[in-house]
């Protein structure tokens, strides 16, 4: 086989499993995602992970974070203060009790256990037993009898006034401004997938937007008539890739010269012997 065409021919192979590769790496699309992963937040590190599709809201789906322990893993001593308080008690019973009825909750605040009433200095006094703080939370150490848990709930993702949005799990009054619904947004009529390029910035003073590149990776289900015969494909390309690859390397390398054919010696070594002295057959003696 001349090397020119096999040259070609392996640059034409070369190419068969990325084109086998694009439908599976481009066909996943917000319409058909089943969820999203957030990374890169600083500012609101807590808001990183996995995201689940849920209902869609303006005609666009929604994606709402998946958490296995919303409220920390356990209670603490401590106290709290909070706007307003939502009594819980079905938690009353136990810190153990009370912090799995916050925990079902699934939104942000102060889940506080405790005898007595609260005796924060800041907002509302809490109530005896189980409760959940909400709005302008403040923890506070200070002696008490009371057991908390800071809760961040569930933060989600939508597409509102043109762009997409992480807001947190409901209204905290962070500062009592709108932008303090919104931890991080993306450019203007910009996809899912480019991510976010703002975050609001509470470790700073003031809490303002910043510039921020968060990164947002769509996930996509694998279809259910997944195809081995797809990936026998890939494999049997990549086979025939390296097998060109192999031959092209031993036969046609510059540099590489094919070895010439050897002459076989002849079975009778005197009728070489003959033709190098320029003897014929019928050539009479010499007397």
């Amino acid at each position: 086989v001349p090397c020119r065409a096999l040259w070609r021919a392996m640059g034409y192979l070369r190419r068969v499993p990325l084109v086998l590769l694009f439908p599976l790496a481009l066909g996943c699309d917000v319409a058909s995602s089943s969820g999203l992963r957030i990374t890169g937040l600083t500012h609101n590190p807590k808001y990183n992970g996995e995201y689940v599709r849920d209902e869609d809201v303006n005609s666009q789906p929604s994606f709402w974070q998946r958490i296995s322990e919303n409220c920390g893993e356990v209670m603490r001593k401590g106290e709290c203060g909070a706007k307003h308080w939502i009594k819980l008690p079905q938690g009353n019973a136990s810190k153990a009790a009370c912090h799995e009825a916050c925990a079902k909750e699934g939104a942000s605040g102060c889940c506080r256990h405790g005898t007595f009433a609260g005796m924060s200095g800041y907002g509302v006094a809490a109530p005896p037993g189980c409760a959940l703080g909400r709005g302008r939370v403040i923890f506070e150490a200070m002696p008490n009898f009371a057991a908390v848990a800071d809760c961040h709930g569930r933060a989600f993702v939508s597409f509102q006034a043109g762009a997409w949005a992480l807001r947190p799990p409901t209204w905290d009054g962070v500062d009592d401004q709108l932008q303090s619904s919104t931890l991080a947004e993306g450019a203007a009529d910009g996809n899912l997938s480019e991510g976010f390029v703002r975050e609001w910035g509470d470790r700073q003073w003031p809490a303002k937007f910043v510039d921020a590149d968060v990164q947002i990776q769509l996930l996509c289900p694998e279809p259910e008539d997944a195809s081995w015969q797809l990936w026998l494909g890939i494999l049997a390309g990549v086979a025939v890739v390296i097998a060109l690859a192999s031959v092209a390397t031993l036969r046609c390398l510059p540099g590489k010269k094919q070895a010439e054919p050897r002459e076989e010696p002849s079975e009778n070594p005197d009728e070489t012997w003959d033709v190098v002295l320029g003897r014929a057959e019928d050539a009479e003696p010499h007397v």
